[in-house]
């Protein structure tokens, strides 16, 4: 019975090898799916995925003394952009997104990075899209 398991994969080895289909299992994971632009994110149904950019504007909100009555803040964030610019208000194009990230004083604008960012089920800006957040990045 051994001998014909061992038969029988080898069969199928080689048949796949033949008509080149994979033999592996394991599906695409976003670390290595290639990373795409900040527009083409905003343009497409990903609902998570890996983007080159530059860091335009990063944004924390002020604090707000204990007792005092502050004004709602929009949440810490920075702005990334297919673009190397500097971007003093939230003045989007098509190339600029704002993520929502806790992390805001890990970034240096002007620089660039590899950022995986998700859509979340809430809208609190105006852009066309759902907000983002940040889920991992790493300095390019």
């Amino acid at each position: 019975m051994k001998h014909i398991v061992l038969t029988l994969t080898l069969l199928i080895l080689t048949a796949c090898a033949v008509q080149n289909i994979p033999t592996s299992t394991t599906t695409q994971t976003s670390d290595e799916r290639p990373s795409m632009t900040v527009a083409q994110f905003k343009l497409g149904d990903t609902q998570q995925a890996s983007v080159d950019a530059f860091v335009v504007k990063v944004y924390t909100c002020p604090p707000c003394p204990a007792g005092a009555m502050c004004k709602p803040c929009m949440g810490d964030n920075i702005v990334i952009s297919d673009d190397q610019k500097q971007m003093g208000t939230y003045t989007l194009t098509d190339n600029d997104i704002i993520v929502f990230t806790d992390k805001t004083k890990d970034f240096t604008t002007g620089k660039k990075y590899t950022f995986t960012i998700r859509l979340t089920d809430s809208k609190s800006t105006m852009d066309t899209i759902n907000d983002v957040e940040l889920v991992d990045y790493s300095p390019r």
